[in-house]
C-alpha cells in the first residue's frame, strides 16, 4: 500500500490540510453524484411514466412493455430479429433498448487539472445549523458565526447514445407509438425532482419484414442524451466537500517588512516567524551566534589605495584601483597586445630598423581621416587597419598605369524567393478509377435487397471489396450510409464512380506513388548595376581575394494521414518525417548539385582586384523522395497505404561565410493528394443475369358503336373501344437494378387500329433508377413476389420482386372516313389487328417479349351480326350525308339524296326519292333494294349480288338487268346540248350485251310532265340512248320487259341523232322537235344507268350543259 511522504519531503500540495477534514457524520446534506445508471434509469422512467406507450387491441388500451436489453439479449435480438418471453414466445408489442456509446461532450469542456483536487466547483451555503448560530455572547466578543459551505465539483459533460427497437403486430399500432415518441423528442427526459437530460431523435427507420408465413412490423431509432457525470468519490475523496468558516481572526504583532518568506505553517495549520540576529548570543528561533572576525585589505605593486580594516559592524565604502603609471622592467607579448596610449621604442642611432614586423597597420592620419572625401574611389577601401604594404602596392599600380581608381561594387540583388518543382503527382479522377463491382458496363446498377441470396452472385468475390470497405469505414472515408440498407450494400454498387462522397474526386495514380520528389531554384529580388550573370544574386565580398564559401540548406517534411477527419497532413498526423540537406559551394563554378559561385570582375582587373562575388542555385534536389505512410511503410499495393499525402513546410536557407546563420525563404507546399489502392477490388462479383419471365393479359373494358345505312346495307358510323393490358415480369432485379431503367413496357406491335382511328396506350412503362423504384402509381409499380406489398419511391427492390404495368388502351374511329374496297371478298375479310406486347428486361437489359394478346376490330357477335356475314365496313359520315347536290353536274356515290326509286312514276318524271335520313336495311325487313336495283356503296355503283356487292348475299336480285336513276337539275337558261360521262364505254340500250348502258329521261319528255316550250306534255314518255348517234326514233311503245323498259307503262326509245362520242363522253344535241328541252321550265332530267352481268362499276357520273 502506498505510504504518505515524510513531512520534510512533502510540498505544500502534498501536506494534509486538517482544516479541510470536517466530519460529515451528522450532515443532513447529501453528496451530489450522477452516474451512468442514473441516466439509464431517467430514460427508462421517462418511457414508463411520461411517454407511456400504448396500443389499442380488441377495443382495449394495452401498455407496451419497455425492456432494457443486456449485451446477450441484444445479440439474440439482432440474430433472430425479434424478442421472446420466458416461454420462447415472440413478444409483440414490445420496446427494447440498450446503451451503445458514451462520449465526451466537447462543446462543454471541463479541465479538472487534478481529479483528486478539482479546481472547478459550485459552492453553496447550508441553512441554519447548530454550528451556525448567533447569540449575544458572540456579538459581544466580535465573533462571527461559523458557516457550513459545500463545494460540488463541476461534472464531466457527456453524450450518450441508445438504440431502440419497436415491434408491433400492425402498422397502425406502430404509427401511434412512433407519433407519441416523436412528440417527446427535443425535451428533457427524467424523473420530476431529479436530474433531467435533453433527448434528441434524428429519424425513425422502418425495418419491417414480410415473407410467406409472417410479417414483422419493426421500427429502429436512436436516442441521444446530453448528460453529465459526477462520481460520489475519487480515491476516497468525496466530490462534495464541506468547509466551515473561521469564527475569528486575531493579529497580535505589527511588522513593516514582508514576513511571508520567514513564515512557516505547522502541521495543524498554525503559523510561526523565524528571527535570527547577526551578533553574538542566542537568536530568537535561529541558530547560535559568535564574535565578528575583521577583514584587512592592503595595496600591492602597481595598486593605488589605502589599506583598511572591515569589521562588519558598520557599513564601509572603499575604492580599489590599479596605478595610473604602472612600470615594467620587461614586457613580453606572446599573442597580441593592445596599447591605448602611445608607445616609445628606443634604439641606437646607428640602427637601420627600429621595429621589425610582417605587416604594420596604417594608423590614423593627422590631416584627413581615412574614408573621408574618398567616396567612389578604391582608396575608400583603406582604413586605419589596412596594411602599409597593401597601400604601397596599390599606389605602384596606379602610378605605372595612370588608371581610374573607382572602387569595385557588389551585386545588390538578393536571394528573394524560392521556386519548388514537384514530381510524382499524377492523378486520375475518381470516376475513371472506380467502376463498381458489378462490371464496368453496369457501373450505374445497384444491388437489390437479398442480393447475397442470388445464384448470380459469386460470394467468393465479395470478401475482398468488403475488407476495403471495412478499412475505409474505420478511417472515415466510407460512412455506414454509403453501405446501403442494413449496412449490406443494398441500393449501392460498392466503389462505383461516385461512391462514398467522402472519397475525394481526384486520386493519386498508383504508378506515381513512389515518384514523389522535388527540386528547388533560387529567384532574385531587387536590381543591380554589376554582376557576373544577370540571374545571379550577391554573395558578399571575396575572402582574401578568393571564393568565400556559401551554404544552402533545404528542409522539408512529408506527412501522411490515414483518417478522413485529417485532410491536411502535418506533423501531428498519422505519420510524419522530416529531413534536411546542406549544400556547400566553396569554389568558383557550378557544382554537381546545381550551386553556382562566380567572381565579379572589377572595372580595372589589372590594377583593382575583384572584391565581390555572386551566384545562384538551380534545380537542386530536395532531401526527401518517395512516399511513406504508417511506420515508414512504402508498399503502395495495400489498402493501408490509402490516405492523404503531402510534402510541406519546405524552407530553403542561404548562408555566406560572413553570416552566422541561414536566411530562409519558404517554398510552396505540395498539394494534398489522396491515394486509394484499388487492387483488392473485384471488377465483377456477378455471374450473369437471369432470363426474365413476362406475361400479359388484355381485357376489353368498354365498347360502343353506332351504325348507318346506305342502299339497304349497314355500315359502322362510329365506334369506341377501351382495353386494359395487364402485364408483369419477374427476375428483373436479380441481383441488381438501375442499369436498365425500364423493367417492363407495354407496347402495340401491330396497331392496325391506328390506321382507322385515334389509338392511345397509357401507363405503358414501369421503371426503376439507381436510387430505387421510381414507378409507384396505381398502374405501374413494383411489388413483392406474394403481390402483397408495393415498393415505395426510392426503395430498393427485392431480387424476387415483380414489376407490374396496367396499361389502358382507348380507340375512337376516325370521322369522315371509310374502309370500303371494290371486291366483295376483300371487304368481307377486311379487319384490323390490335396486338399488345409486354417487354420484360433483366438488370443487364436483356429482353423477353410476350405478344400473345391480339384483338380484332370487327367482331360479328359484338356488333350483333351473324358470324357468316363477313366484316362490316365502316362509313363514318352522317346517315343523310351526300357530298353531291341536285344542282351538281356530277355524282360520286357518297350518298343517295338524289337517287330515284325504280318505280313506274319515273316515266311520268314524278319519281320517288330514296329514304336517306333514317336507318333502313334489307336485313331489317326494309325492302330498300329490289331484284332490279343496283347498289350504291361509298365511291361505287355495284351489282349487290355480284362480286363487287357489299353485305347482300351473293346472287342477290333476280333481275338480269339492274338499274340506278340519278336526278339532275340544270342551271337557269335555255340549253342547246349536253354531255354525259359515266367513265365507261356504253352498251346500246336495246342491246343484250353484258355491260353498262345509259338512258336519259328529260322532264320535257316525260309522260304528262313536260311543257316542251309551250307545246304541252307528251302522253308517252321518251327515253334517249346517247350511244345511238344516227338514230332518231328507235322503238315506240315499248311495254314493260325489265330490259328496255323497267316501268309498267309503255315508253318510247329514241336515239341521239346528231350526237357524238369522244372517249367515254357522249355529246347530246337537244332536239326540241323530239321533245328534248332544258330551259327554265323543263330544267331537270334523269340519268338512268343499267347493268347487265357484273361489269366493272361506275364510280362517277358527270353531265354538262351548253
Amino acid at each position: 500500500m502506498a505510504k504518505d511522504l515524510p513531512k520534510q519531503l512533502q510540498t505544500r500540495s502534498d501536506k494534509i490540510n486538517r482544516g479541510r477534514q470536517v466530519s460529515r457524520t451528522d450532515d443532513k446534506v447529501r453528496s451530489k453524484s450522477i452516474g451512468i445508471l442514473d441516466i439509464d434509469q431517467a430514460l427508462f422512467y421517462y418511457f414508463e411514466n411520461v411517454i407511456k406507450p400504448t396500443i389499442e387491441d380488441g377495443g382495449e388500451q394495452v401498455k407496451v412493455p419497455v425492456i432494457y436489453a443486456n449485451p446477450e439479449r441484444w445479440a439474440a435480438i439482432q440474430r433472430q430479429g425479434h424478442i421472446r418471453d420466458n416461454k420462447r414466445k415472440i413478444m409483440t408489442p414490445v420496446i427494447s433498448f440498450r446503451r451503445t456509446s458514451l462520449a465526451k461532450d466537447d462543446s462543454v469542456p471541463v479541465d479538472k487539472l487534478d481529479p483528486s483536487s478539482p479546481k472547478l466547483f459550485r459552492s453553496y451555503q447550508s441553512r441554519y445549523t447548530q454550528e451556525n448560530r448567533y447569540d449575544k455572547l458572540t456579538a459581544l466578543k466580535g465573533i462571527s458565526p461559523k458557516r457550513e459551505m459545500f463545494n460540488v465539483a463541476v461534472p464531466d459533460y457527456v453524450t450518450l447514445s441508445y438504440d431502440f427497437i419497436i415491434w408491433t403486430n400492425f402498422t397502425d399500432q406502430m404509427n401511434k407509438i412512433v407519433e407519441t415518441i416523436n412528440w417527446s423528442e427535443g425535451s428533457y427526459w427524467g424523473e420530476p425532482g431529479k436530474f433531467r437530460f435533453r433527448a434528441t431523435i434524428d429519424s425513425f427507420e422502418d425495418a419491417s419484414e414480410y415473407d410467406e408465413s409472417r410479417r414483422n412490423i419493426k421500427t429502429n431509432f436512436s436516442v441521444t442524451l446530453k448528460g453529465y457525470l459526477v462520481p460520489d468519490s475519487f480515491n476516497s475523496l468525496l466530490t462534495t466537500q464541506k468547509f466551515i468558516t473561521p469564527k475569528q481572526v486575531v493579529i497580535t504583532d505589527n511588522t513593516d517588512i514582508n514576513i511571508l518568506p520567514i513564515t512557516d505553517v505547522g502541521d495543524d495549520g498554525e503559523k510561526s516567524i523565524r528571527v535570527v540576529t547577526n551578533l553574538g548570543g542566542t537568536g530568537g528561533g535561529g541558530g547560535g551566534g559568535g564574535a565578528v572576525q575583521s577583514l584587512t585589505l592592503t595595496a600591492g605593486p602597481n595598486m593605488a589605495f589605502d589599506s583598511f580594516i572591515y569589521t562588519g559592524v558598520t557599513p564601509l565604502n572603499k575604492t580599489i584601483k590599479i596605478s595610473d603609471t604602472p612600470s615594467f622592467s620587461t614586457l613580453t607579448v606572446t599573442s597580441s597586445a593592445a596599447i591605448t596610449g602611445s608607445m616609445n621604442v628606443s634604439a641606437s642611432a646607428t640602427s637601420s630598423t627600429a621595429i621589425f614586423a610582417t605587416n604594420v597597420q596604417n594608423g590614423y592620419p593627422t590631416s584627413n581621416a581615412w574614408q573621408e572625401g574618398l567616396d567612389g574611389s578604391f582608396f575608400n577601401n583603406f582604413d586605419n587597419t589596412t596594411h602599409v604594404s597593401e597601400i604601397l602596392r596599390f599606389m605602384a599600380g596606379i602610378i605605372s598605369h595612370s588608371l581610374d581608381t573607382a572602387s569595385p561594387t557588389q551585386n545588390t540583388k538578393t536571394f528573394g524567393s524560392v521556386s519548388i518543382s514537384y514530381a510524382g503527382g499524377g492523378t486520375t479522377s475518381k470516376g475513371a478509377l472506380l467502376n463498381g463491382v458489378l462490371g464496368t458496363t453496369y457501373e450505374n446498377a445497384r444491388l437489390s435487397n437479398s442480393w447475397t441470396g442470388s445464384s448470380f452472385i459469386d460470394l467468393a468475390q465479395t470478401g475482398s471489396y468488403r475488407a476495403v470497405q471495412d478499412y475505409l469505414e474505420l478511417k472515415g472515408w466510407v460512412q455506414s450510409s454509403d453501405r446501403g440498407t442494413g449496412d449490406n450494400d443494398v441500393g449501392t454498387n460498392p466503389f462505383h464512380g461516385s461512391y462514398a462522397s467522402r472519397i475525394p474526386g481526384t486520386i493519386l495514380q498508383n504508378a506515381q506513388y513512389q515518384n514523389l520528389a522535388f527540386t528547388f531554384t533560387a529567384n532574385t529580388a531587387g536590381s543591380t548595376s554589376v554582376s557576373s550573370n544577370a540571374n545571379h544574386f550577391g554573395l558578399g565580398p571575396l575572402l582574401n581575394g578568393g571564393p568565400r564559401p556559401y551554404f544552402v540548406k533545404v528542409i522539408a517534411s512529408q506527412s501522411f494521414s490515414d483518417n478522413y477527419s485529417d485532410s491536411t497532413p502535418d506533423a501531428s498526423s498519422t505519420f510524419h518525417r522530416k529531413a534536411e540537406n546542406v549544400y556547400t559551394q566553396s569554389a568558383f563554378g557550378t557544382s554537381g548539385d546545381g550551386l553556382i559561385l562566380a567572381k565579379i570582375p572589377s572595372s580595372q582587373p589589372a590594377v583593382i582586384p575583384s572584391a565581390f562575388q555572386d551566384g545562384d542555385f538551380n534545380s537542386v534536389d530536395g532531401p526527401l523522395t518517395g512516399r511513406q505512410y504508417t511506420g515508414g511503410a512504402t508498399n503502395k499495393n495495400t489498402v493501408s497505404a490509402s490516405g492523404y499525402y503531402k510534402m510541406h513546410d519546405v524552407k530553403v536557407g542561404l548562408m555566406t561565410g560572413s553570416m552566422t546563420d541561414f536566411t530562409f525563404n519558404n517554398g510552396t507546399d505540395e498539394s494534398t493528394l489522396f491515394y486509394l489502392y484499388t487492387g483488392d477490388l473485384p471488377s465483377d462479383i456477378t455471374t450473369g443475369a437471369p432470363t426474365v419471365v413476362v406475361a400479359g393479359v388484355g381485357t376489353r373494358t368498354a365498347f360502343s358503336a353506332t351504325s348507318r345505312s346506305l342502299s339497304g346495307a349497314p355500315y359502322i358510323l362510329a365506334s369506341t373501344y377501351s382495353y386494359t393490358f395487364n402485364s408483369h415480369v419477374s427476375k428483373s432485379f436479380d441481383p441488381a437494378f438501375g442499369y436498365q431503367s425500364t423493367v417492363l413496357e407495354n407496347v402495340m406491335t401491330n396497331n392496325q387500329w391506328g390506321n382507322i382511328g385515334s389509338s392511345t396506350l397509357n401507363n405503358t412503362t414501369t421503371t426503376v433508377n439507381n436510387s430505387g423504384v421510381s414507378s409507384t402509381g396505381n398502374n405501374n409499380y413494383v411489388i413483392d413476389h406474394t403481390l402483397t406489398t408495393k415498393r415505395t419511391s426510392g426503395q430498393s427492390p427485392e431480387i424476387q420482386d415483380i414489376a407490374v404495368a396496367s396499361s389502358s388502351y382507348s380507340f375512337t374511329l376516325s370521322s369522315n372516313s371509310d374502309n370500303v374496297v371494290l371486291l366483295r371478298s376483300s371487304q368481307q375479310s377486311k379487319n384490323y389487328n390490335l396486338k399488345f406486347r409486354a417487354k420484360g428486361f433483366n438488370w443487364k437489359g436483356s429482353r423477353i417479349d410476350d405478344d400473345t394478346v391480339n384483338f380484332k376490330f370487327y367482331d360479328a357477335a359484338l356488333y350483333g351480326q351473324h358470324a357468316d356475314s363477313g366484316s362490316m365496313a365502316f362509313y363514318s359520315r352522317a346517315q343523310n350525308f351526300d357530298s353531291n347536290t341536285l344542282q351538281d353536274t356530277s355524282e360520286t356515290f357518297t350518298g343517295e339524296s338524289n337517287r330515284i326509286q325504280l318505280l313506274d312514276n319515273v316515266q311520268a318524271f314524278n319519281g320517288t326519292a330514296f329514304v336517306v335520313n333514317s336507318f333502313q336495311t334489307n336485313d331489317e325487313g326494309d325492302a330498300v333494294l329490289g331484284n332490279f336495283d343496283l347498289q350504291v356503296k361509298p365511291g361505287y355503283l355495284v351489282d349487290p349480288g355480284g362480286t363487287r356487292g357489299y353485305w347482300f348475299a351473293s346472287g342477290f336480285g333476280s333481275g338480269t338487268y339492274k338499274y340506278y336513276i340519278r336526278r339532275f337539275q340544270a342551271t337557269s337558261g335555255t340549253k342547246s346540248s349536253m354531255t354525259v360521262n359515266v367513265g365507261k364505254s356504253l352498251v346500246a340500250w336495246n342491246a343484250t350485251t353484258d355491260g353498262i348502258s345509259v338512258a336519259i329521261l328529260f322532264k320535257s319528255s316525260g309522260n304528262g310532265s313536260g311543257n316542251r316550250g309551250g307545246a304541252g306534255a307528251l302522253s308517252t314518255a321518251r327515253i334517249f340512248d346517247p350511244t345511238a348517234t344516227t338514230s332518231n326514233l328507235i322503238e315506240a311503245n315499248i311495254a314493260n320487259d325489265n330490259f328496255k323498259n323497267p316501268f309498267s307503262t309503255a315508253i318510247d326509245l329514241y336515239g341521239n341523232t346528231g350526237g357524238s362520242i369522244s372517249g367515254n363522253t357522249y355529246s347530246i344535241p337537244l332536239r326540241n322537235a323530239d321533245s328534248m328541252f332544258i330551259d327554265n321550265t323543263d330544267n331537270e332530267l334523269y340519268v338512268i344507268i343499267r347493268y347487265k352481268g357484273d361489269p366493272s362499276p361506275v364510280t362517277s357520273i358527270t353531265v354538262s350543259y351548253s
